[in-house]
């Protein structure tokens, strides 16, 4: 509902005109989220299933925009998973561009239906905050016992939100699953604005 038809011709026409759009708008501010992603009034709020159902098992949470899905992000969930149920927030489209000071490639609505179509995964949000630490809204619903993250993702401001929470705080390796090759989506964005 709502998805735009992608092709790779498409997205490769749009990481290409990226950085000419980037430059107009980082002087721009971003618009506010809509209402439709981000819930503001605490009455309003949609409780994940994670946090209604009871735990057999404990719950995980992750977090990240997961802009272009690669075999890395999908190894990264393999890993976290086996920790116990993975609900994983996603940034929304807002925040990103807040933060990275350009629009999404692929919308929130998109990118959280790809994230919840890995087996991996128990359950996907499009997360309610806006900052580095977007999650923190969530996970004060959500009630996690483990906030998992790779060497990449790590960040002491993390480690603390978890730790005020009594939340722990797990950093995984960054490996690729079996024979794969190390995936990156800085790289694969390079490569694909590169390619002819």
């Amino acid at each position: 509902e709502g998805m735009e038809v992608r092709s790779s011709t498409a997205i490769k026409a749009s990481l290409k005109n990226k950085d000419k759009v980037t430059q107009t708008e980082s002087t721009q501010s971003p618009k506010p989220p809509d209402s439709n992603s981000i819930e503001t009034d605490s009455a309003d709020i949609d409780i994940p299933r994670l946090a209604k159902q009871p735990r057999e098992r404990p719950v995980v949470m992750v977090s990240g925009c997961y802009d272009l899905l690669h075999s890395g992000h999908v190894a990264f969930f393999k890993e976290a998973s086996k920790l116990g149920d993975l609900y994983v927030s996603l940034g929304n489209d807002a925040n990103i561009e807040q933060l990275k000071h350009h629009k999404s490639m692929f919308p929130e609505n998109e990118r959280c239906f790809m994230v919840q179509s890995i087996r991996y995964v128990a359950e996907a949000r499009v997360c309610r905050g806006m900052g580095m630490l977007d999650f923190e809204a969530d996970m004060d619903i959500l009630k996690p016992d483990i906030f998992f993250v790779n060497e990449d993702g790590h960040r002491d401001s993390k480690k603390e939100a978890c730790a005020k929470r009594n939340i722990r705080y797990i950093v995984g390796a960054r490996v690729p699953d079996g024979e794969l090759p190390t995936r990156s989506s800085t790289a694969i964005k390079a490569l694909l604005c590169n390619k002819k």
